[in-house]
């Protein structure tokens, strides 16, 4: 990872795209959104930024069957985990199978500089 420019990295370490990918806002908070990320086993769940909210799969999140996820444990069920620098944003290669119609945004966490 120390090959990307640091723009690209976010306080976490963990890889930043130019443009996330996102299903839709959270619909706990209202203020985040439901993008993909990529867990340690390589495993795709969507994630709400603003309030730590986790979807294991888009049905879920349509059904609104999310589950809060705090540090440190960051623990989503009994087989996943979200802890700090085992995950990181997907990008279009890694979600191309689920076959979900993907917005996409630019990365607001660049410009921000997050």
């Amino acid at each position: 990872m120390t090959d990307l420019p640091l723009s690209l990295i976010d306080h976490w370490g963990t890889w930043q795209p130019k443009y996330i990918l996102y299903v839709g806002l959270c619909p706990y908070c209202q203020g985040g959104t439901a993008e993909p990320i990529v867990l340690q086993g390589g495993e795709i769940v969507l994630n709400c930024g603003g309030c730590a909210t986790v979807w294991t799969s888009v049905d879920q999140y349509h059904h609104g069957d999310g589950v809060s996820v705090r540090a440190p444990e960051s623990v989503i069920n009994d087989d996943l985990h979200k802890r700090k620098g085992t995950w990181r944003y997907a990008t279009a290669e890694d979600v191309a199978h689920l076959r979900v119609e993907w917005k996409i945004a630019p990365n607001w966490r660049l410009t921000n500089g997050q």
